[in-house]
């Protein structure tokens, strides 16, 4: 039983991708406009398959901006549903 659940612990911590920020994916994430624009037009520096995790990750639509919004966390994302429902910001990006 003890083998077992250290088997399971092993397999848990092996990403899908391995991603890290290299210069070279920088300068492409650069090209792609990464972090630039606003509104519906705003391309998030970070998009949720760029980020190897084994927990949540939200791809949601934003009602004031009209885009998807990519959000890593429930934390973000219930901040966002504040921020977009919110009458006080009239924009909001990304959080991260």
């Amino acid at each position: 039983m003890m083998q077992r659940n250290k088997v399971q612990s092993e397999e848990r911590t092996i990403a899908k991708r391995e991603r890290s920020a290299n210069p070279s994916l920088v300068e492409k994430w650069i090209a792609e406009g990464r972090g630039k624009g606003s509104g519906a037009s705003y391309n998030p520096w970070l998009h949720v398959q760029d980020v190897a995790s084994e927990g949540r990750a939200w791809r949601i639509k934003g009602w004031k901006t009209g885009r998807d919004h990519h959000l890593l966390s429930n934390h973000e994302r219930d901040l966002f549903y504040i921020f977009d429902w919110s009458l006080l910001y009239a924009e909001n990006n990304d959080v991260h």
